[in-house]
């Protein structure tokens, strides 16, 4: 009795040997068919790559195209087309003029130039001992300017419709 059952034990044995044998086969071929896919991309891509390289071509417009992209993301991250194209209205009327500016808007520019206020508290009514601080802030940035110095800084506060704005672009023009 014990020898059949040993028969079968030992069946069932090489049972289990022959299918580890089949599946480390079938191993072993998906991992030589993975190795040549690799083997054929890395070929692959040397070929096209060394083509690549020799066509004159196709490498200047690569090198223009990845300049131009980097040149948008640069200006984006800049907020370059915001801050020349969009600009707030109180900061284009204030600016230097440029050419370009001066060009596209020739009577814009022409009447900034010649109508420039006399007074920088021109419209802005403010309490006589505001009034004399504002105008110390406004002689002392006409001397800063001729003098070439460092601007001081300023902080205007106060309830909507007070005057900040108005001397803020005054003073700035």
């Amino acid at each position: 009795m014990q020898e059949p059952t040993l028969q079968l034990e030992e069946q069932s044995k090489l049972k289990l040997v022959n299918e580890e044998n089949l599946r480390q086969q079938e191993e072993s071929k998906h991992h030589q068919t993975f190795f040549a896919s690799i083997r054929t991309a890395v070929t692959m891509f040397g070929e096209r790559f060394r083509a690549f390289v020799t066509d004159r071509y196709t490498v200047t417009a690569t090198v223009i195209g990845l300049t131009l992209l980097a040149v948008g993301v640069k200006s984006a991250k800049n907020g370059f087309f915001e801050a020349r194209l969009w600009k707030p209205s109180l900061v284009s009327e204030t600016s230097s003029i440029t050419v370009l500016e001066a060009l596209q808007h020739p009577f814009q520019v022409s009447r900034r130039l010649f109508s420039r206020p006399q007074d920088v508290l021109e419209g802005v009514v403010l309490h006589p001992s505001l009034e004399e601080r504002v105008r110390d802030i406004a002689v002392t940035t006409r001397n800063t300017k001729e003098n070439r110095g460092l601007y001081r800084n300023a902080l205007l506060y106060g309830p909507p419709g007070t005057g900040k704005t108005l001397f803020a672009k005054n003073l700035a023009l």
